[in-house]
């Protein structure tokens, strides 16, 4: 797809949509932690239908990083878990359950390892690393697969992006 005013603007209100329900309160105590339910991640489902959306969400998970505990390195490495499963979902769109997957296992390593780094010494508590990728990627595929995958089909069903 060429950029135009359309993708453009259309991966510029992912990022404002992802933002605002990564840090409107209530929610933002949800977004960040070892056991996150971050509810912008059913926007993670829109590279399914746009190449667009990887940079939506790639932009709107750095600029919501700016208000993380750990921003140092949620910042970059926040980022960096969105843009690759964003790019991933993408490239498995023919197989949406497949690829809403995605944000669960690049979140899940690589926050989790984050969570476990800033909070604990990687090295010294193993358990913790498991513990807090599992209960990263927990969070990812229950907002994923309870509220993405029937975004995905609903969005299908009603043809929103001329599929």
């Amino acid at each position: 797809m060429k950029p135009n005013v359309k993708n453009m603007a259309f991966a510029g209100i992912i990022a404002c949509l992802y933002v605002i329900l990564t840090l409107v309160p209530g929610l933002s105590a949800l977004s960040f932690g070892p056991l996150q339910l971050r509810i912008a991640e059913v926007l993670t489902v829109l590279p399914v239908f746009s190449p667009w959306a990887i940079a939506g969400l790639s932009v709107g998970c750095a600029i919501s990083n700016l208000a993380s505990p750990m921003m140092a390195l949620d910042l970059p490495l926040g980022t960096l878990a969105t843009f690759l499963a964003a790019l991933c979902t993408y490239l498995l769109r023919k197989k949406p359950k497949l690829a809403l997957a995605m944000p669960a296992i690049f979140n899940g390593l690589i926050i989790g390892s984050i969570i476990t780094f800033f909070y604990s010494d990687i090295a010294a508590k193993p358990l913790i690393l498991i513990g807090n990728m599992f209960t990263v990627a927990a969070g990812e595929i229950i907002v994923c697969y309870a509220l993405g995958l029937p975004l995905v089909k609903y969005l299908k069903k009603n043809n929103i992006f001329n599929i």
